[in-house]
């Protein structure tokens, strides 16, 4: 005889126990997996659904002594944490009762009374909820929303397939636990290292840096940050693997609030496991920080020193914060819970110890104090002496010893005698006459501009010109030959008197006018102003063809046959003792120099001139011009423009006053004035 299936019970024929166990089976395999606690717990739920034929269910996971928190579900809209506040308080009730009594429960579709929380299931639905015991204590609650059962001994056979599910699921978290403990006994020697390094020193910055860099290795996260906090500011210390933090950046000011919003509260943030029950002020903050981070798994844990046991009531203020993120798959990362909190343990003390230590008054000179004793005890004391002695001469020497001071200046050797040629009108060059390193004297034609204006005004007043003087004699030609006998006669001999006269005065304004077109082009002829050489370069490439404006220098000559000199540009800030030199010696100040061609031979100057006014170049900054007259005989070679390094001469000095002048200058105009 064959059973009849019954498809929304658990049947007893040999092939569904038969399923049933190959879907235990499974489950063991998970526990065996490695798998991550939320993957591990979303899998067993799904097949524990499947299994029962069920609508849904959920894992609460313990997250206190008495509370429970939603890991994974898979449910329906009928589910009874679903109906609002007061709904989902008296189901967290029910399952907190589950976990407390450590029984298998299994409540009808409306049962219980609104008085006994404990046993009350609103819904439709027939619940089954199971605890997973591990070590004496319900880590975790299994609940499913089954369909009704018509049968009592169905229900009750949904709950033992239930309850050996819960055994299963125990041995996971008991080889969890020993994975973990195997993890920290492998590490134990790592974190004894990082114990000794965190309490090493008694500063902050030494210990917020150890704490986020060796914390690291020890938690297994990839990217560990410290804060200090005070009140509810923090202030972001050290990031692992960042030697300096740029606090204006978004993700720097977005951190320091999230760990300011979770130290306000009284636990820790464990993301994404607490991403369901975050309150609204720091959920805000979190999203605005993982949309600049990009972090998969975030850990924020307040640092709170030990309670007083004088005064337990006592909340204690958190004294700083470990971050720990996680940029790899949620599902990839093994949360070590236990390594976090040693490594967090360990830093609030090294933390709390260093703020004690650095909020004592003058702490940095008491210690600085504290570390001379060691310099006059036994052996030390005579290499200190020694020291002290060596100190004593240096110190001496750079006071009372005296040596040259020298300022140094770059610039350029030129004739004395030297004149820029400027364009006297405006026009184009249609004429060039010289060329670089030609030899012109006084006077001598350089360049001639064209103006086609000119020309065109020119021929003109010529053809004008030479018009008025044609009709001029036509005029006294006919003005002779004609009789004057009839009053006719003569008054055609007046008008053409008369007439005659005009022609005049135009032929005389004519010539003025040719006269000053005449002038002007002699302007167009450019001249030297001296004798000597065309110091331009290139003549022909720079002007051929070019036009030009009054004013506008076009060539350089100088009398390289002339004296010789230096233009020197001096720093501003080094003047001052250049005028100095000039003020308190009688004698012309020296001016050693070295030409850039010849840099092994050293020449003679002497400061001639010193500028009134400062010139702010474009690529050295505000400079002060001084000229040097040399004796261009001494020179092997004279090349106008040539680079020259000088050091000009400005005394005697000691040692330290010419070693230091820089920042003791440096020191008076930006800290003591």
């Amino acid at each position: 005889m064959t059973a009849e299936p019954l498809p929304k019970e658990i049947a007893t024929t040999t092939s569904t126990w038969q399923h049933l166990d190959d879907l235990i089976e499974e489950i063991v395999a998970l526990v065996h997996a490695r798998l991550a606690p939320r993957e591990f717990w979303r899998q067993l739920l799904d097949r524990s659904v499947r299994a029962l034929a069920a609508e849904g269910g959920a894992v609460w996971i313990r997250r206190g002594e008495e509370t429970f928190a939603l890991d994974c579900q898979i449910h329906s809209d009928r589910s009874p944490w679903e109906g609002g506040a007061d709904a989902a308080r008296r189901h967290a009730r029910l399952v907190a009762h589950v976990g407390e009594t450590k029984l298998a429960l299994a409540l009808p579709p409306h049962s219980g009374s609104s008085g006994d929380a404990s046993t009350d299931n609103p819904t439709a639905l027939s619940l089954l909820l199971s605890p997973v015991v591990s070590d004496d204590q319900a880590v975790a609650v299994i609940e499913i929303l089954a369909r009704p059962a018509g049968a009592p001994a169905a229900t009750e056979g949904h709950l033992r397939f239930l309850s050996a599910v819960c055994e299963v699921a125990a041995d996971y978290d008991r080889f969890r636990q020993l994975h973990e403990l195997r993890e920290h006994a492998s590490t134990r020697g790592q974190f004894d290292q990082f114990t000794r390094a965190v309490h090493g020193r008694l500063d902050v910055r030494h210990v917020a840096y150890t704490l986020a860099n060796e914390g690291r290795a020890i938690i297994g996260c990839d990217r560990a940050s410290v804060a200090i906090v005070r009140g509810r500011k923090a202030r972001l210390l050290s990031v692992s693997g960042v030697d300096t933090l740029n606090r204006r950046a978004a993700s720097v000011r977005h951190l320091e609030a999230l760990i300011g919003a979770v130290v306000t509260g009284d636990e820790p943030l464990w993301y994404p496991e607490d991403a369901a029950q975050l309150p609204p002020q720091i959920e805000q903050v979190l999203e605005r920080y993982l949309d600049e981070s990009h972090a998969r798994q975030l850990v924020v844990l307040p640092l709170r020193e030990a309670v007083d046991e004088t005064n337990r009531d006592s909340a204690q203020p958190a004294i700083g914060a470990l971050v720990c993120e996680y940029f790899t798959p949620p599902s990839a990362v093994q949360h070590t819970k236990l390594q976090t909190e040693a490594v967090a343990a360990q830093g609030t003390v090294a933390l709390a110890n260093a703020l004690e230590y650095e909020g004592v008054p003058l702490v940095r000179l008491w210690r600085a104090v504290g570390q001379s004793r060691r310099l006059v005890r036994g052996r030390q004391l005579p290499k200190t002496l020694l020291g002290l002695a060596a100190a004593a001469s240096l110190m001496t020497a750079l006071v009372f010893v005296e040596i040259d001071f020298n300022v140094e200046a770059r610039g350029e050797l030129v004739p004395r005698q030297r004149r820029d040629v400027f364009a006297t009108v405006d026009g184009v060059i249609a004429e060039i006459r010289v060329a670089h390193g030609d030899t012109v004297s006084q006077g001598q034609e350089l360049l001639v501009l064209r103006r086609p204006q000119l020309d065109l005004e020119r021929a003109r007043v010529l053809g004008e010109l030479q018009t008025a003087r044609k009709r001029l004699s036509a005029l006294q030609a006919m003005r002779f030959s004609g009789a004057t006998a009839s009053s006719e006669a003569r008054e055609q001999y007046q008008q053409r008197t008369a007439e005659e006269e005009e022609i005049k005065e135009q032929l005389a304004s004519l010539q003025e006018q040719v006269t000053l077109l005449d002038e002007q082009q002699a302007e167009l002829i450019v001249r030297s102003p001296i004798a000597g050489q065309i110091l331009t370069w290139d003549v022909e490439q720079l002007l051929a063809s070019r036009p030009v404006q009054r004013g506008q220098m076009l060539l350089s000559v100088g009398d390289s046959n002339g004296p010789w000199e230096l233009e020197l540009r001096v720093d501003d800030d080094r003047i001052g003792h250049v005028l100095e030199a000039r003020h308190d010696k009688l004698v012309p100040v020296d001016v050693s120099f070295r030409l850039a061609m010849d840099p092994d031979h050293t020449f003679d100057a002497q400061v001639r001139d010193v500028a009134l006014n400062t010139d702010v170049l474009e690529n050295a900054g505000p400079q002060v011009l001084v000229t040097a007259d040399v004796d261009r005989d001494a020179l092997p070679r004279l090349r106008p423009g040539a680079s020259v390094l000088a050091n000009i001469h400005c005394g005697r000095r000691s040692i330290g006053f010419v070693w230091l002048h820089d920042l003791w200058d440096a020191a008076r105009t930006r800290i003591f004035f």
